[in-house]
């Protein structure tokens, strides 16, 4: 097998953050030169830094945003998410089943509250709480995601551009495909 597909952020995600980010670069750096010309060094360099951390992690929000992926391979699904903070395995035969949802028709699976993550329009990665009170973690660009739940009671839900790809690359290993009541 040996697939990777990749939960990539929207073009607004990235001209927004990153946007914010480069502008509070450029504020610290306009301070720096300010105090510099003023003399008054001590308040502008503590200004400096504060938008310098700023846009440091919103820089890293959205770089990291790119690294979010999962890997399909003979043994185990691997999910990552660095900007959640998020690294786990799933082996094959942890699998319980797996059904498609569209959270917006189904309202159970509609996430309510994020618990640690980035949601940005219909972009969610990391840990939410759906209106059902489960506790799952999300990797999606859309409402219409692929559902694992675990024999442990995990539940994650995935959604990307090449999700055929991806549902398909699951109908091969389970018989429950869809959703049982």
């Amino acid at each position: 097998m040996g697939q990777i597909f990749y939960v990539a952020p929207s073009i607004g995600f990235v001209a927004l953050f990153g946007g914010l980010a480069l502008v509070l670069a450029s504020l610290g750096l306009l301070l720096v030169m300010w105090g510099w010309r003023t003399k008054r060094l001590r308040y502008t360099i503590i200004a400096s830094a504060i938008f310098f951390i700023i846009s440091s992690v919103l820089g890293f929000v959205v770089a990291s945003s790119y690294m979010v992926r999962i890997s399909i391979e003979e043994d185990y699904i691997t999910i990552e998410a660095p900007p959640a903070f998020i690294s786990t395995s799933i082996a094959w035969d942890e699998i319980e089943k797996t059904y498609i949802i569209d959270w917006k028709v189904e309202n159970d699976y509609q996430p309510v509250m994020r618990e640690l993550g980035i949601e940005f329009l219909d972009y969610r990665v990391g840990r939410f709480t759906l209106s059902n009170g489960v506790s799952a973690i999300i990797l999606a660009t859309d409402s219409r995601n692929l559902v694992i739940q675990t024999r442990d009671g995990r539940l994650f839900m995935i959604s990307l551009e090449e999700f055929d790809e991806l549902a398909a690359s699951f109908r091969g290993k389970f018989i429950t495909s869809q959703k049982e009541a």
